[in-house]
């Protein structure tokens, strides 16, 4: 991502209208541009104060903590998508070999019979 791409983005960011995918490519700049950094810093700022000042409640006056705050949860919920996929991938992956296993156990039983013996052998080693 470009910095005036993350610039743009900043607003969103701010209300939690990033897709995942974009959040990912946010933080990833953010985390790794000084100037961009300071800069969110700086639109969150005013944006909790002015949030803030129109809720009237003491929460906002630890700016640059709520925006670590802000950052830090977003990263972990890129983590947590990430990791939804990978187990999914798994599952699907476990599913499609079950599934090729019965076919072969339907459709060729003496495959399945010198396969289950193979797995038998197999299984028997470990």
């Amino acid at each position: 991502m470009k910095c005036e791409d993350a610039i743009k983005n900043m607003d969103r960011f701010v209300n939690h209208n990033l897709t995942t995918k974009e959040l990912a490519e946010f933080l990833e700049h953010i985390d790794s541009c000084p100037s961009c950094y300071e800069e969110l810093e700086t639109y969150y700022t005013v944006a909790i104060a002015l949030h803030y000042l129109d809720q009237n409640d003491g929460e906002g006056y630890n700016i640059p903590h709520r925006l670590q705050h802000n950052l830090q949860e977003a990263r972990n919920r890129v983590r947590r998508e990430k990791r939804y996929y990978v187990a999914l991938h798994i599952l699907l992956m476990i599913l499609v070999a079950v599934l090729i296993l019965m076919l072969i156990f339907v459709q060729a039983p003496e495959i399945g019979g010198e396969l289950e013996d193979f797995l038998a052998h197999f299984l028997r080693i470990f």
